[in-house]
């Protein structure tokens, strides 16, 4: 939560000066160039994801052997993953002129900043592999402070650099190397401190794999999963810019940045219970895992519809006070496709957990549906209505698959039950309590002053937020169990409170 508040507000004073120093235009285009970055990162596979649900064992029992043995594979898969990278990279670097010709950028530049993110994608498979024995240990706050300390030091030299020295995007580039290098030799020094013991040998490793067919199974079956990942994250700026230009991709970034940075501030401080709930599963405690899925669904729905409202109340005065006037505001129907979507994001974070917890990876199926629904609605939608076609796309897509789909495969192969209906009517409850929510949260601003100043956008944030936190959080409180065992624990600090 720390680093999000500082981050933040970095990335206030950041957008502001790379629009104003580089230009729209390359902006616009690095957020494409770390889009295409992110389609090669599907050679990943997912392979990070079934060697941490493979650790969780070994760590219980504080197995070393084993435990160096499955980290040696997963350096062996980050060798054969940066090379996969790097040859597709610099295959795909060859159409970066058609990719980009309708744009008035200069080819040495597309190239200078395309090969700059590709070189620190792969170095962080060659080289970070190991954090993997921190996420699936609970210490993902390790990986988590490194890289933001350094993230914050880089983004505090840019913005020096460009506004009050004069240096442009070579320097800005400049600085991405260096951060990658600097994150793993700090990464690789405390890992040494945490786990001395640790000698993970990646030459090794390919012959290690053979006593672990479980990684590849999994490896399989996580395969399409990746793929919908990278369609949910990254398609939608690709889209924008093939239909629409680099510079619509800019304006676009501007919202999607304040989400992630919301969704940040929740998933990511939250991120390590994925590792918790595996142990919790690995327990095999019934009654303790369906009180903990519960509790998780209420925080989760409750902190999404807290940030959603805020969103959709504050984004466009926000981006009006922030960003030069010649920056296009996007209607509130784009803003309400946006904000659905980020709340449906945050109801999926339980059901991924515990589906990740259960090891769960063989509905590869639906990866693909989710695929093909997202570009075709995209697409298609978003030619005839532009942005809030190819918002819509994602939106649609994420509630068939992620929230309707994975609740039932959750709830039949992991929870052992016949079908997810307890699911789909705790979530039909959730969301009629956010409406109403949403009803008095929009009666209380409409009494307040419009914001035309950063003062008055603090005053109502500050009058808005906790009004809507408490009439929906009092809402839960008195509808479902779920919250109340959740502030039990808060108020005990111990799991003994019944259902």
């Amino acid at each position: 939560m720390f680093f999000y508040l500082v981050l933040l507000v970095l990335n206030f004073f950041s957008r502001r000066v790379f629009i104003d120093v580089l230009g729209v235009d390359i902006v616009g285009m690095t957020a494409s160039m770390q889009s295409y970055i992110g389609m090669l990162n599907i050679a990943e596979l997912g392979i990070g994801t079934a060697v941490a649900a493979v650790l969780y064992a070994p760590i219980h029992r504080n197995d070393t052997g084993t435990i160096t043995e499955i980290v040696s594979i997963l350096g062996y898969f980050g060798r054969v993953i940066a090379i996969v990278i790097a040859a597709s990279g610099v295959i795909l670097s060859l159409f970066l002129p058609l990719l980009f010709a309708a744009e008035e950028v200069a080819v040495w530049v597309l190239y200078l900043t395309f090969y700059t993110f590709l070189v620190t994608t792969v170095l962080s498979y060659v080289v970070n592999y190991k954090q993997i024995l921190l996420i699936a240990n609970q210490k993902n706050y390790i990986p988590v402070t490194i890289f933001n300390t350094t993230l914050i030091a880089k983004t505090i030299l840019q913005i020096l650099l460009l506004r009050y020295f004069g240096f442009g995007l070579k320097m800005w580039l400049a600085l991405e190397l260096v951060t990658a290098g600097a994150y793993a030799v700090w990464l690789e020094v405390r890992i040494n401190r945490e786990y001395p013991w640790l000698r993970s040998n990646v030459r090794q490793g390919r012959a290690y794999l053979k006593r672990y067919p479980d990684i590849i199974r999994k490896i399989k079956q996580i395969t399409s999963h990746r793929v919908s990942s990278f369609v949910l994250n990254q398609s939608d700026p690709i889209v924008i810019q093939l239909i629409m230009g680099v510079e619509m991709v800019t304006y676009y970034t501007n919202y999607t940045m304040i989400i992630n940075r919301l969704l940040q501030f929740s998933t990511g401080a939250l991120s390590s219970n994925t590792a918790g709930v595996g142990n919790l599963v690995a327990q095999g405690d019934k009654k303790k895992i369906e009180l903990v899925f519960w509790q998780l669904n209420a925080l989760y729905m409750w902190l999404g519809g807290v940030i959603g409202f805020c969103l959709y109340t504050f984004i466009t005065p926000l981006i009006r006070l922030w960003l030069p006037p010649t920056v296009e505001i996007f209607s509130d129907t784009v803003v309400l496709v946006f904000t659905l979507n980020m709340i449906l994001t945050f109801a999926h974070q339980p059901l991924l957990q515990f589906t990740v917890g259960y090891g769960l990876f063989a509905d590869w199926i639906a990866g693909w549906i989710f695929v093909g629904l997202n570009v075709v609605i995209s697409v298609v939608v978003g030619l005839l209505y532009g942005v809030v076609g190819i918002v819509l796309g994602t939106l649609v897509s994420t509630f068939l698959v992620l929230i309707l789909w994975r609740s039932h495969y959750l709830y039949t192969r992991g929870f052992g039950e016949k079908s997810a209906v307890r699911y789909y009517l705790a979530l039909a409850k959730y969301l009629l309590l956010l409406a109403v929510t949403w009803g008095a949260g929009t009666f209380v601003n409409s009494l307040l002053p419009p914001v035309v100043s950063w003062v008055q956008l603090i005053i109502n944030g500050a009058i808005i937020l906790p009004a809507v936190a408490l009439i929906y959080g009092g809402l839960l409180l008195f509808a479902d169990g779920g919250m109340r065992t959740l502030v039990q624990v808060v108020l005990r600090g111990n799991f003994r409170s019944k259902h």
